[in-house]
Formats: C-alpha cells, sequence, structure tokens
C-alpha cells in the first residue's frame, strides 16, 4: 500500500499543479489516478490518517477541477462533504479550513453570496490552523468576494494580507492574484489609471497563472474608460485562451465583455450575438444568476436594435411629445416586461437595479411613461456608486420621460447632470486616449437633446447641446507630462523600429519579407505597450467651458472682421448646419452623409493622386476631377447654405467633415477659413484658468531627413522673419525629436518641414520623421504649448480618425488641445514643389501680422491647383 499511496501522492501534486495553472480537464484526470491507486478504502499495510489525508486532498482538488468543467454544485458539496468526511479521520484541520474555503468558492461561483461568505467567514476563523497556501487561498476567495459586494476596505485588507504572505513564501502565483485583484479594487473604487497600472505591475510577475482572467478583468476597466475596441481586442485573445482551456463559465463572461463593447460601440446586433451565446453557454451550465445577467444584456442589446429600428425622440418624433412610431411598440413593451421579470427574480440587487433601469427606458421608448417612471423610482435614487453606464442610462430615462411630459428645461438638466458625472470621469484619466474615448458613454445625451432642438428649429438651442457635448471631451488631458521613464524608453524604441522599418523596401521578399513582418510585429506590439502605459496616468484636468450661442454672437460682433461661423451637426444620417454671424444665428439642413460620401472619396483619391508625379496628361485629368468634386462639396454644403460669404468663415465640424479641405473650396479661394472641432472663445478659453505658460517670440524652423527642398524651405522661412522675433534653423541630426519637444513648449511660431505619417488605426502614433527617427503625437501628452502656431509642412498629418463616440484624434488635434492656437497641416500628400512655393508665402503673411487663416489663404492664393492644407484652430479669436 505504501507503493500506491506514493503513487497516489505523486498524482495529487500533478493535479494540484495543472489547476493552478488552470489546466482542469487535465487536473481531473490526475485527481481521479491517485483516487483510483488508493482503492475504495484504507489498506492496513498503511497508516489510516496518511490515505484518508491524501484521499481527502484528491477529493478537494476534484471539486475544483470538475466545477471549472461542469459547474455542478450539488455535486461539488457532495465531495466537499465526503473531503470533509476524510479530513476528519485524518484528524487534519488544516485541511478542514482549506474545504470550507473551497466550499466557499463553489457557492460564490453557483451565485448563492451569502452562503460563499457564511464559509469563507467559517474558514478564516481557523485560519490559524491552515497551510500557508491555503490561507492564501481562502484570503483570496473571500477577498475576492467582498470586492463584488463592494466592501471594499475589509477586501482591501484581505488582498493586502494575502500578497505578503504569498511574498513571504515566494508564492508568485498568489502575489499575482492579490495584486491583479487589488488592481480590480482601485478600479471598482473610480481609479481607473490607478487600475490599470496595478494590473500591469502584477502582470509583469514571474508566475505560471492563465493570462485570460487578468484579460478580463482589464477589458472591464477598459471599457469603463471607454476603450471598447481595445477591450474587444483583448476579450477576443481572453476568449481564445478559455476555449482552448474548457473554462465555460470564465468564456460566457468575455461573451459578455464584448456584448458590452459591442453595445457601447453602437454595433447591437453584435451584441445581441455575443450576450445570446453566454445566455446558452451559461444556461447549460445551469448556472442561473448568470444567466438572468446574460438575459439582461440581450434585453438590452435587443433594445440597442429596437432604437435604431423605431427612432429615438427628435427630428420625427419630439412634436409628438416623444411617442414612438407605431411600429415596433409592442416589442418594446414585450421587452420590458421580461427585463422587469428579471429584476423580480433576481436575488442580486445591482442585476435588479439595472434591469428596472432597462425596462423603464424599453417602456418609456414605447410611449408607456407611467410604468417607466414606476421602474425607475423602484431602482432606487443615484448615489454616485452606481456604474458609469446605469449612471448614463439613468439619466438618459429622465430626460426622455422630461421630453414626454413637454418639460425641456428638466431635459436639458438631466442631461447636464450626466455630462457633469463623465466630466468627473475624465478628470480621473490622464491620456488624450482615455479622455477621447470615454466620449462614448455620453453620445446619446447629446443625441437625444440635439434631436430635440432640431425638431423645433432653434439654431442656438442645436448650438448650445452639441457644443456642451464636445466641450466635455475636449481639451488637454493632464496638466504636466507623465514622469515615467519605462515610456520614455519605450518611445525611444519604437523610433527604433520604425527606422528599421523605412530602411526595408515594403515589398520584400526573402530574408527582407521575414525582418520586415519582425519589425511590424515588434511594432505592434511597443505602440501597445506604450498606449497601455499611458493609459495607467491620471491626474487628469476638468474639461474647458463651452461657449453659449449668445457669448458666440457677442464675440462676431467685436471682431474687427465680419466672420461666419458654420457649426456642422451629424444627427441621425443627415447633416445639418447652425449659421452665425454678427446679425444672429439660424439653422439649416445641409443633405445627407450618404451624399456628401462618395464626394468626399473622390475628392481624397484625387489628392492621393496629384501629390505623385504624373505625366502632363493624367495629371491634367485628375487636377479636373479634383476641381469638380470640390466644386459639388461647394454646392452642396457652402453655396447651399451660406450663399456667397466673403468674409472669414469659421467652420466647426466632427468626424468625417472635419478633414474637408474647406479652404480650397471655389468660393474659399483666397479667402480665411478656419476649422475646428468645437467652438470656442476667449472667453471661454482654457488660457484664462491654467497658469500662463512663458512663450517668447521665437521661430524655430525644423527640417527633417529626406527631403530634397527642405533646407531651402527653411532658408526662405526664416527670412521672413525680422526682429523682435528670434529665428533658429535646425536641419540634419540638431533636428531631433526632443528639439521639436523643446520648440513647440515655448516658441511662438513653429515650423516643421518633415516626412509625415497618419496613422489611421492608432492615430496617437501619427508622426513627423525627423533626425533621430520619429517623433509621434503620443510623446507630446502633457506638454503645454504657448499658443503657438505650428505648421506642419508635412504630408497628411492634418488628418485624423473618428473614435467611437464622435472624438477625433491625429497629431494636429493633439496640438490643438495641448495648446496651439492654430495648426496649419496637410490632408492629403503635399508636393516638394508645392510645399515649396506655399511655405514661404504663409510664413510672410505672419509675420506681417496676419492671423493663421488670412495667412493661408493669401498664400494658396499663390498657388495654382487647389492646395489640401487647412487651418486648424483652437477657438474663434
Amino acid at each position: 500500500m505504501a507503493q500506491q499511496l506514493d503513487a497516489a501522492r505523486a498524482a495529487l501534486d500533478r493535479g494540484l499543479e495543472h489547476n493552478s495553472a488552470g489546466r482542469p480537464a487535465r487536473a481531473s484526470a490526475a485527481f481521479r489516478s491517485a483516487l483510483r491507486r488508493l482503492g475504495p478504502a484504507p489498506g492496513a499495510a498503511a497508516p489510516a490518517r496518511d490515505v484518508a489525508y491524501v484521499r481527502s486532498r484528491s477529493l478537494l482538488g476534484l471539486v475544483v477541477s470538475e466545477f471549472e468543467l461542469r459547474a455542478d454544485a450539488g455535486r461539488a458539496e457532495e465531495l466537499l462533504d465526503e473531503a470533509l468526511g476524510w479530513a476528519r479521520v485524518a484528524t487534519a484541520p488544516a485541511l478542514e479550513v482549506a474545504i470550507a474555503g473551497q466550499r466557499g468558492l463553489v457557492r460564490l461561483r453557483g451565485g448563492d453570496i451569502p452562503g460563499a461568505l457564511e464559509a469563507l467567514d467559517n474558514a478564516v476563523a481557523g485560519i490559524e490552523h491552515a497551510e500557508p497556501l491555503d490561507a492564501c487561498r481562502v484570503l483570496l476567495n473571500r477577498g475576492s468576494l467582498l470586492l463584488g459586494e463592494g466592501r471594499l476596505a475589509q477586501a482591501r485588507a484581505d488582498l493586502t494580507a494575502v500578497a505578503e504572505r504569498a511574498e513571504r513564501l515566494g508564492d508568485r502565483t498568489r502575489l499575482f492574484k492579490a495584486r491583479h485583484n487589488l488592481g480590480y479594487l482601485e478600479f471598482l473604487a473610480g481609479d481607473l489609471p490607478a487600475a490599470l497600472a496595478a494590473m500591469a505591475d502584477a502582470a509583469d510577475l514571474d508566475h505560471d497563472v492563465s493570462p485570460a482572467i487578468a484579460l478580463l478583468d482589464r477589458a472591464q476597466v477598459l471599457v469603463e474608460a471607454g476603450l471598447v475596441t481595445e477591450a474587444d481586442q483583448i476579450l477576443g485573445e481572453a476568449a481564445s485562451l478559455l476555449a482552448a482551456q474548457r473554462l465555460a463559465f470564465d468564456l460566457a463572461q468575455a461573451e459578455l465583455a464584448r456584448a458590452d463593447c459591442a453595445l457601447l460601440a453602437r454595433r447591437p446586433h453584435e451584441a445581441r450575438r455575443w450576450a445570446r451565446a453566454a445566455h446558452r453557454r451559461l444556461l447549460r451550465r445551469g448556472n442561473r444568476p448568470w444567466a438572468q445577467r446574460a438575459e439582461l444584456a440581450v434585453c438590452q442589446a435587443e433594445l440597442a436594435v429596437l432604437r435604431d429600428e423605431v427612432g429615438t425622440p427628435g427630428a420625427t418624433t419630439a412634436q409628438a411629445g416623444g411617442r414612438p412610431r407605431p411600429r415596433g411598440t409592442s416589442a418594446l413593451v414585450r421587452l420590458a416586461e421580461r427585463a422587469r421579470e428579471l429584476a423580480d427574480e433576481s436575488l442580486d440587487a445591482g442585476l435588479a437595479r439595472a434591469a428596472r433601469v432597462t425596462a423603464a427606458e424599453a417602456f418609456a421608448a414605447a410611449g408607456r411613461t407611467q410604468e417607466a417612471r414606476v421602474l425607475l423610482a423602484a431602482a432606487g435614487r443615484l448615489t454616485g456608486d452606481q456604474p458609469l453606464a446605469l449612471t448614463v442610462q439613468t439619466r438618459l430615462v429622465r430626460a426622455r420621460l422630461a421630453l414626454a411630459e413637454g418639460r425641456t428645461d428638466r431635459l436639458r438638466s438631466e442631461v447636464r447632470g450626466g455630462q457633469e458625472v463623465l466630466a468627473e470621469h475624465r478628470r480621473r484619466l490622464g491620456s488624450v486616449e482615455a479622455v477621447a474615448a470615454a466620449a462614448v458613454h455620453g453620445s446619446r445625451l447629446v443625441e437625444l437633446e440635439v434631436g430635440v432642438a432640431l425638431a423645433r428649429g432653434r439654431a442656438d438651442a442645436v448650438l448650445d447641446a452639441v457644443e456642451r457635448g464636445r466641450a466635455t471631451f475636449a481639451g488637454a488631458a493632464r496638466v504636466q507630462p507623465p514622469r515615467d521613464e519605462r515610456l520614455a524608453e519605450l518611445l525611444s524604441e519604437l523610433r527604433q523600429a520604425a527606422e528599421r522599418r523605412r530602411a526595408l523596401p515594403p515589398e520584400a521578399r526573402g530574408p527582407a519579407a521575414e525582418e520586415l513582418a519582425e519589425v511590424r510585429r515588434l511594432m505592434s506590439g511597443l505602440q501597445r505597450r506604450i498606449r497601455e502605459r499611458a493609459w495607467q496616468v491620471g491626474e487628469g484636468v476638468a474639461p474647458p467651458r463651452p461657449p453659449r450661442a449668445a457669448e458666440v454672437r457677442r464675440t462676431l460682433r467685436d471682431a474687427a472682421t465680419e466672420v461666419t461661423v458654420l457649426d456642422l451637426v451629424v444627427h441621425q444620417g443627415a447633416v445639418h448646419a447652425v449659421v452665425l454671424d454678427a446679425a444672429g444665428s439660424r439653422l439649416a439642413r445641409v443633405a445627407d452623409l450618404d451624399e456628401l460620401r462618395p464626394v468626399l472619396r473622390r475628392v481624397r483619391a484625387d489628392l492621393d493622386v496629384l501629390a505623385r508625379s504624373l505625366p502632363a496628361a493624367l495629371a491634367d485629368v485628375a487636377e479636373r476631377s479634383l476641381r469638380r468634386g470640390l466644386a459639388a462639396l461647394d454646392d452642396i454644403v457652402l453655396r447651399r447654405v451660406l450663399g456667397d460669404v466673403r468674409g472669414p468663415l469659421h467652420v466647426v465640424a466632427g468626424g468625417l467633415l472635419l478633414t474637408v479641405p474647406w479652404g480650397a473650396l471655389p468660393s474659399r479661394a483666397g479667402r480665411a477659413t478656419s476649422v475646428a472641432s468645437r467652438l470656442a472663445t476667449r472667453e471661454g478659453h482654457p488660457d484664462r484658468v491654467r497658469p500662463p505658460v512663458e512663450r517668447r517670440d521665437d521661430v524655430r524652423v525644423l527640417t527633417g531627413p529626406g527631403l530634397a527642398a527642405s533646407a531651402a524651405e527653411a532658408r526662405a522661412v526664416a527670412e521672413c522673419w525680422r526682429p523682435p522675433h528670434r529665428v533658429e534653423i535646425r536641419t540634419g541630426d540638431a533636428a531631433t525629436s526632443g528639439a521639436a519637444r523643446a520648440a513647440l513648449a515655448t516658441a511662438s511660431v513653429v515650423h516643421l518641414a518633415a516626412h509625415g505619417r497618419h496613422e489611421v488605426d492608432n492615430p496617437l502614433f501619427s508622426s513627423l520623421r525627423l533626425a533621430d527617427g520619429p517623433l509621434f503625437a503620443h510623446e507630446l501628452e502633457g506638454l503645454r504649448l504657448p499658443r503657438s502656431v505650428v505648421v506642419l509642412s508635412a504630408c497628411e498629418v492634418g488628418r485624423s480618425s473618428e473614435r467611437p463616440g464622435g472624438e477625433v484624434l491625429g497629431l494636429a488635434s493633439v496640438l490643438l488641445r495641448l495648446g496651439a492656437r492654430a495648426v496649419v497641416a496637410a490632408l492629403a500628400p503635399l508636393r516638394d514643389d508645392t510645399a515649396a512655393a506655399l511655405m514661404p508665402a504663409l510664413h510672410a503673411g505672419l509675420a506681417d501680422g496676419l492671423a493663421p487663416a488670412s495667412a493661408l489663404a493669401h498664400a494658396t492664393a499663390q498657388v495654382v491647383p487647389p492646395v489640401p492644407v487647412s487651418c486648424f484652430v483652437d477657438g474663434l479669436d
């Protein structure tokens, strides 16, 4: 029997190792092997206590692995009872603690929270008898349960104790889990950057835990931050690992999280697919509490689908008091009734609340406002500790009920209340990317208020609603640059990798192709690590104050020249315009966005073609096509809405419309045209509430490598400026990314002539190539520009990418967020001869005291082909 006992112990050890590494199927096989070797009962050849101990331990391990595979809570309790009996035969109080702890975990995973806490409390009561690793497990599981219950102080005590015990033991696995869960605690406490930093530090530990669960938690933090695209990518990785490990429960959680991502990204059909998959998986496991969560996710996705099909209160329904169209009403009512049933059935207070708010939204959309009010009241008051998405949804339902009552003042109050919550949320975020991404949470609030204002034809109300929404996520993300040496090292590594990529031919074959693929993988990994590192920096700033329509008109009346503001708004697929000038404001419907898209695509393609060296005949064809496209845009938008505006024009737009070459349209030839992603005035400019930044009357000119005419362009630009301006030119090895950052931080005018690159998928890695490699938008985080004019004589760096939620990011937009007064940048590849003619003329106008938009208009008038360069500004002067 001694030999059998040794073999059983060896199998037990293998099973424990497999369980610890997240391999439940292999663990179950090892534990069953141990039990078979022991036989049906202890033999006489070995001490009964030793056999009983190994048998109890094997049964306990089998509970862990089998529950992961089958989630049979009843069978798990039976095995635990059997294990407890053998532990008592073995006189092993330490093992009794471990069994009580596992009983708590089984109940927790099965949704029996009170029973789980009772079992874990019993285990902790005897923890002085526990084996060191079992003590860590018990405290870790109770800490995790307390996290879910919102008892953060007690959870922190348990998890901190686990971390200390595990570090003393040299147990990297439990140390990782404790530190990772402390990061999750920071997430629940509302500190998203601290959560991501703690989780990243935990991930750096040398441990043998499958990364899938950690990826799930990190994704949840990113979803709360609004980084839904990044979260979904991480969840995809986690799902692949979980499927391979046959961890069905955790895979269902990943599917639910992907449903949340899709819902926030306005992909409701995809959200419904993920939620249904999770629901089916959880029902098969018999996990009713989690199946209810999945069913609520299905209801929320169905509601989003119906909103798209039936319509939301806005330009077509607000006149009827927010009543829905007849089609779809019955489906909304059925959905609301099911969500209400879920709320009544659930023992989880948080789930019940979310279900009642969802049911209230569906009833409100169906015009059943009384039921909606009752459910909203039953959901309880907003206390500040609810999830962000639920808080915003509650505000949204309240606003819709106010609309149904005809109380637009109450509607505006609820929308503003939601935006105040979002503004506080953005203060916790320290990166431009995270701040822009967080806009995904507030887009529906803006759409509701804008839709009502459009339906009533009130230009001022439309403007106020749109600009309040834009301002919530505008401006800088932090006051100071992040002091993070590792981030600086990663950016330097990325610069070197980018130079390696540039040196390799894009159509490489053989070994060169393999090297190119390797460099691209390296760059992708570095970009991801840099972005994640930046997300971990907190201590953000408040959003800028949005202007009211009356304030804008006052600014226009006081202006030295007669300026017209054209604020373009996209709502439910249609482009509308608010036009403001010194005389007043008006509202106009411009066109369907689908009417503009093909014209914009053709203009973009023609601009790209004309940037190449072409035979004269082909260039002539492309130029005629470009002029037709620009004339079509002019007719559809500017002439249709404005007629012939001869004075300066300030265009405010987002998304696709931001990168239209407005100044190149025929009616704007030789006329000042500025562009902005939000409307701002000097009265509401953030510089009035921030400490002043030192600015000298310096002009800094830097040229990057690889441009034949850049040195001549630099000299021509420098010759335009006279004292008191001090001009400094940096070329060759002196024109580094560090020199460019220093120039941007202090100079009043900065001219950068370099190869440019806009990264569509990762816009904060858009760059300018300098002597030591690319200068990335990412590394400008926290820099404070002194109301400077920045001229980017480079290809396409005026382009931007739209994030889910509508915010746009790119090199030019980042510079404006950080304090630039104006950024002159190209929207397409810029020919060397065009830049050589344009840039000195632009600086001559700036040196003569012209505003940047006026200087650009005068300069472009001297260049024959339409020039795809825009003057982006931070506000009305």
